[in-house]
């Protein structure tokens, strides 16, 4: 199967400058539990993901020291062609650049296969409208492609601290809009509980309940485990 992940991943080696610039908490849960995903879905496909990034850092200059994110092409296994995307990290700007750039890297993705080869999937991880927007882009250029929303969390719970400010109230608003309707256009859902099945309109279409996830390696017990039980 050839899968494209939509996400917001550390490159590894930059979590330290993330964290330096980071103004608050940086994204280091989502980060983990994204690169979870990653290395259980290279551990069981043929072939290793293909990474489409544009991480989670706050804006410039509130939450975030660098006006400007650098664009970079990586490889975190053997094969895989994972791409970096740069934005201009201005609040509001950013969401458009990202949906643009986002949106040309899925777009050269999915023109590579020509007609009748295997079975194409993109996977977004969160209900973030530049990533919606990249893979409906996509799925344009090639219908067979199927879409599938991992959900973290809704979209009324993403922003843990409420805005005074009416313009960006009205642009949260108009991006939740903009979110739902994007999703009527998804094909599968990963999602926490059962209730965001409803919250989101799921439907008839397919969907799973995933509450955690853990890295098998780190579970193994070692002597010294056992010695200490």
């Amino acid at each position: 199967m050839d899968i494209l992940m939509v996400c917001g991943v550390f490159r590894p080696g930059t979590e330290t400058a993330i964290l330096e610039n980071t103004k608050g908490p940086a994204q280091f849960a989502a980060n983990a539990l994204q690169w979870g995903i990653v290395r259980g879905l290279d551990s069981v496909n043929t072939q290793p993901v293909q990474l489409l990034s544009g991480m989670f850092v706050g804006s410039y200059p509130t939450y975030y020291r660098d006006l400007v994110v650098p664009a970079d092409r990586w490889s975190h296994a053997p094969g895989a062609a994972d791409v970096e995307i740069g934005f201009l990290n201005i609040f509001c700007i950013k969401q458009l650049v990202r949906s643009f750039a986002i949106a040309r890297e899925a777009r050269r993705w999915a023109r590579q296969k020509g007609p009748g080869e295997e079975e194409r999937v993109i996977i977004i991880y969160s209900l973030h409208s530049p990533f919606l927007y990249g893979a409906l882009q996509a799925k344009a250029c090639d219908p067979r492609i199927r879409i599938c929303v991992i959900v973290p969390d809704l979209p009324q719970f993403m922003v843990l601290s409420p805005s005074r400010n009416p313009l960006r109230v009205l642009l949260k608003w108009l991006d939740a809009r903009l979110i739902n309707g994007m999703l009527e256009r998804v094909d599968g859902f990963v999602l926490l509980t059962k209730a965001m099945a409803h919250a989101l309109g799921v439907g008839v279409r397919p969907w799973v309940g995933v509450e955690g996830m853990t890295d098998r390696v780190c579970c193994r017990q070692t002597p010294g485990d056992q010695a200490h039980r």
